[in-house]
């Protein structure tokens, strides 16, 4: 089954305002939109330290092209649509961490 994804306009909202690389920017797009629907019992996890433990959460690193000692960790709320073919990516998280 192929599930289509819905990035909810705050989610949007959030990513433009991470202020990232426009690598970066695209590899999460790219994550949200490939990856996650294929299919997403493989990345999706229930974690009650994010989002009030509400719906699933999907995350992923980043190492920034940019800076290879910056790395971007993403987290992303996820609920399953009524209609079992859509996953509504209502949230986001963006954390960095630099290396040394």
């Amino acid at each position: 089954m192929g599930y289509k994804v819905l990035l909810q306009a705050l989610v949007r909202g959030q990513i433009s305002r991470w202020g990232l690389a426009d690598g970066v920017f695209v590899d999460v797009y790219l994550r949200l939109n490939a990856e996650l629907p294929r299919p997403p019992t493989n990345v999706l996890r229930p974690d009650p330290d994010w989002f009030e433990g509400r719906g699933l959460v999907y995350g992923f690193d980043i190492i920034d092209p940019e800076n290879r000692l910056l790395a971007h960790a993403f987290r992303f709320q996820v609920f399953y649509h009524a209609d079992e073919q859509t996953l509504l990516v209502r949230r986001g998280a963006h954390m960095t961490a630099q290396g040394l």
